[in-house]
């Protein structure tokens, strides 16, 4: 069974950097939950074949491209007001674990969650002692423009580390090689 450690942070906290140096250090596989949603929300806007990085230095501006909406806001309504109500909250939980089953990796990390109903997902599936959970914490950096939330699912058996972002990268890299040597990588 895979190792998967779940990143949980607020925008910009430095979510996709460590689960980055993650797969790097540790030699596994990163996937995001919003890569379908993302995917979903460019089709439905008509942006087929627009990478989502396109849109990283301005996702918060309102354009045209999203009928008015900033690429958050679009990203949001699709997830929350399209998506759950129909195939239920765990949605992007049962997205990433089939992704996950198609790869043959020992290691995932995952960039980015935000929803107890993900986590819960994943851990039904994969097993409490598979599951960490790894919450970044940055200066100024919060929930107040996100549908995100830090994640509490503890007494299911899941680890839950807490890593520091707020002393540049080197000091991120640090709490990232601490996190592996505690899960005993």
């Amino acid at each position: 069974m895979p190792k998967i450690i779940l990143f949980n942070g607020p925008p910009r906290s430095g979510k996709d950097t460590a689960a980055r140096m993650f797969s790097n250090l540790f030699i596994g596989k990163q996937f995001s939950f919003a890569e379908e949603l993302k995917n979903a929300t460019h089709t439905i806007f008509g942006l087929n074949g627009i990478r989502f990085d396109h849109f990283e230095d301005f996702k918060n501006s309102k354009i045209a491209a999203f009928n008015g909406m900033s690429p958050r806001e679009a990203y949001i309504w699709v997830s929350e007001e399209i998506m759950k109500p129909k195939f239920g909250k765990d949605i992007w939980g049962k997205r990433l674990a089939r992704k996950i089953k198609e790869y043959n990796y020992s290691k995932y990390a995952i960039s980015d969650l935000g929803f107890d109903e993900e986590a819960l997902y994943i851990v039904n599936i994969f097993g409490p002692e598979n599951v960490s959970i790894a919450q970044i914490y940055r200066p100024d950096c919060d929930y107040s423009n996100d549908s995100r939330k830090y994640v509490t699912i503890e007494g299911r058996g899941v680890k839950h580390f807490r890593i520091d972002n707020n002393q540049g990268l080197e000091h991120l890299k640090k709490e990232v090689l601490d996190l592996g040597e505690a899960l005993g990588l």
